[in-house]
């Protein structure tokens, strides 16, 4: 507890925190097109590969060219962020899929990093760190390059270790690298491989933290079991293969998630789409919370990807992928470093291109300050591991829905329709079971996300239904959480009628704080509060109240930290 009469400076602390969130380059490289570049290599890109549009885009001026992505995105959090280069780091113009998995910066898009590997990968590292990133993420394909192995000399064989990998891995110790992004490759769904991976970088690269993925479709479970027998007799893709209840992670699907808790640093939960990203994420990280239990401690950290307060609800890591809309301005010193607008930062999306995080009814692009509010969090209550902890999960499931046609999914791969997802109701880490009521708005309730921190702090959040016919909605509920004491930090987030916390010591007399997560000025709050003896509600009102839309295109959900102060301690 806060114990003072005075107004503290802040609630929130200056020092990052060091949890292994960052900034994805995928879903912006491909809809950023630099002028310099391309007249440079005109003739390469007159015969790059159309399906990988995005790997042959990724390249130096859109990231740190006057108006690159480092340079004006998060300012203020960039010391908390690795800033990951995804698919086509390593790859060339011309001909990339036998590169993959090279570990070699292709110089024709980073023109400005020349050397040897290690050398050119320590520049770039470097740079980013000099505009005051956390430094580089770095994703690998699971394969060995096929154009690599080749130029290798005919007898030239592995020791007692893969010297593919171990030279690679001594080139990110060189340069200070500190995490992989294992995706997919050739060996992505072998285990054993990525267990052969975490391995070498414990010991040739300690430094290093490891990501690893199941590789899955966006969508848990897309078709009941009779039609996905039929669709794989009719040689449809083998991510709508999957066997189990249409809208949840199927057993088999957990089981090979759960497989790399123990061989990884961090469990990306794997992609989403842009409208139904809620209850695809939450039943896939309910599922392997609930896998390990208590006395299973792993330190293996979840990633929960695009959706930033299912990261602060359930204490996940996030991997943010969404940037400020065209003409879109934020709270500048927050996102834009102090511009007031992304005027020019991207261009305009070429025919028939997609940005996921445009697209309705998430419109994720427009709630970068979920993001700002999410990891400002993270410095009060870091992501903690999957293992060790209590999971309670509701025995109510939610059922959400999208038509892929309106507007369409980013990957539908044949998918025609209304697509369903399924989660439970409510998944609570290290609490008991909240209690939700549907608010005064109908019989509607929305997700909610509750954990308790292994340093105390609490966080509460609610999260929005998705249906064809409503769009995106929050329905108001009241949620009351029991928990031992309120010593530490509360954040709640995202639209609520009422949260009421339940605690030994909290009094009448209790004072109580509470600030917006992306401001930093705190507001005694406890007139427009109800305190009784043993508990403390507030209202959702308070909470849109302390943080207000920066403009007309901010639609963050709220997001507030609150400290109670008990004169008498």
């Amino acid at each position: 507890m806060n114990h003072t009469n005075h107004r503290p400076r802040s609630l929130i602390p200056t020092k990052p925190s060091r949890s292994p969130s960052y900034f994805c380059t995928f879903n912006g490289q491909g809809y950023h097109y630099p002028r310099t570049l391309l007249a440079a290599n005109a003739e390469k890109y007159a015969r790059m590969a159309a399906h990988r549009l995005e790997a042959t885009m990724l390249n130096e001026e859109t990231l740190l060219g006057e108006r690159g992505f480092a340079r004006t995105l998060f300012p203020e959090l960039r010391g908390e962020l690795f800033f990951l280069l995804d698919d086509g780091w390593d790859v060339p113009i011309v001909g990339p899929d036998e590169y993959y998995g090279s570990c070699i910066l292709d110089t024709d898009k980073f023109p400005g990093f020349t050397g040897e590997p290690a050398e050119r990968i320590r520049k770039l590292n470097m740079a980013f760190k000099a505009l005051g990133w956390r430094g580089i993420g770095l994703w690998i394909a699971c394969q060995e390059a096929p154009a690599v192995l080749r130029q290798q000399p005919e007898g030239s064989a592995d020791g007692p270790e893969p010297q593919y990998w171990v030279e690679r891995l001594k080139w990110m110790a060189a340069a200070g690298v500190e995490y992989w992004k294992v995706d997919w490759g050739a060996r992505a769904s072998d285990a054993s491989y990525r267990r052969m991976l975490t391995e070498l970088a414990a010991k040739h690269a300690p430094g290093l933290l490891m990501e690893h993925a199941n590789v899955c479709a966006p969508f848990n479970t897309p078709f009941e079991p009779d039609e996905a027998r039929k669709a794989k007799a009719e040689g449809a893709s083998w991510l709508f293969h999957d066997l189990g209840e249409q809208g949840r992670i199927s057993p088999d699907r957990l089981d090979e998630f759960c497989k790399l808790v123990p061989i990884s640093d961090v469990l990306r939960l794997y992609d989403v789409t842009g409208q139904l990203a809620i209850p695809t994420m939450l039943d896939r990280a309910a599922q392997v919370l609930t896998a390990f239990g208590p006395d299973q401690p792993e330190r293996c950290l979840l990633n929960c990807e695009i959706v930033p307060y299912v990261g602060a609800g359930l204490g996940c890591c996030i991997g943010i992928m969404t940037h400020p809309r065209k003409q879109f301005s934020f709270h500048p010193e927050i996102v834009l470093g102090g511009r007031e607008s992304g005027e020019n930062m991207l261009a305009e999306l070429p025919g028939g291109r997609i940005d996921a995080m445009r697209l309705g009814p998430l419109f994720l692009d427009r709630r970068m300050l979920e993001i700002v509010r999410t990891l400002r969090w993270h410095r009060i209550a870091p992501p903690f591991p999957v293992g060790g902890h209590e999971t309670h999960l509701s025995d109510a499931i939610l059922t959400d829905s999208w038509d892929l046609r309106s507007p369409p999914a980013w990957y539908r791969g044949g998918l025609k329709g209304v697509m369903t997802q399924r989660a439970p109701a409510v998944i609570c880490r290290n609490v008991p079971p909240a209690s939700v009521q549907p608010g005064g708005c109908g019989p509607d309730r929305p997700y909610v996300v509750a954990s308790r921190h292994p340093n105390g702090a609490l966080a509460v959040a609610t999260l929005e239904r998705v249906s064809p016919d409503r769009g995106a909605v929050t329905p108001l509920a009241d949620i009351v959480i029991g928990v031992d004491d309120v010593q530490a930090p509360i954040g709640l987030f995202g639209s609520f009628e009422r949260v009421t916390i339940r605690a030994a010591g909290i009094t009448s007399a209790s004072r109580i704080w509470a600030q917006d997560l992306a401001g930093d000025t705190p507001v005694d709050v406890t007139a427009q509060v109800t305190l009784e003896s043993g508990s403390v509600a507030i209202p959702g009102a308070l909470a849109g109240r302390l943080c207000p839309r920066f403009n007309e295109f901010d639609d963050s959900r709220p997001g507030i930290v609150l400290t109670l102060d008990d004169p008498k301690r």
